[in-house]
């Protein structure tokens, strides 16, 4: 049996990455940031892109969008703030994205598409952002990660003394699914 961790994670909170656009577009790399707010399936809150070279220029757009079965689907609806070059518009981004657990925390990746405001096509791209979440010890928090590990169909959590987190937690009702 394998733990579906994903089956009831909480989207909501701060994420951080890199969005890349491809080739045409007016960076390759851009900082990426969403602010996320979770009831049931349905996502709203905000995102933050600027300019890796030049962080001055950046837009904070309003998002909504769903996390359902691993995927965190998201649609920037309007741009609430912006600074940017003249002649250059923000895109309105529309993202599918897996959540993973990996090293780095909780992370979603995949790829985007958008507009801008007046309707321009923008040059598509990918993203990964990732949140660290931290766990509730006795001791100082850098000096423990959480591990799970799977042992003749046990599925269990213990403690480890790290110099890192590592951001896995147990839902509060598990769901558990048959391989093999």
């Amino acid at each position: 049996m394998i733990y579906n961790i994903a089956s009831c994670q909480d989207m909501s909170g701060e994420w951080n990455g890199m969005l890349q656009q491809s080739e045409g577009g007016a960076a390759s790399s851009y900082y990426f940031t969403l602010n996320l707010k979770q009831k049931g399936t349905v996502i709203t809150g905000t995102s933050k892109v600027a300019f890796v070279d030049k962080p001055a220029y950046f837009a904070i757009m309003s998002l909504e969008g769903t996390f359902k079965d691993d995927i965190l689907t998201i649609s920037e609806t309007k741009i609430k703030s912006e600074n940017i070059y003249d002649g250059l518009e923000w895109c309105l981004k529309n993202a599918k994205l897996k959540f993973t657990i990996q090293k780095d925390g909780f992370c979603v990746e995949g790829t985007w598409s958008g507009k801008t405001p007046s309707g321009t096509y923008c040059v598509p791209g990918s993203v990964k952002m990732c949140k660290v979440v931290p766990i509730a010890v006795t001791e100082p928090i850098e000096t423990f990660k959480t591990q799970f590990f799977y042992d003749k169909n046990i599925f269990a959590k213990r403690f480890i003394k790290f110099r890192e987190t590592f951001p896995w937690q147990l839902c509060e009702q598990p769901n558990w699914i048959q391989i093999g």
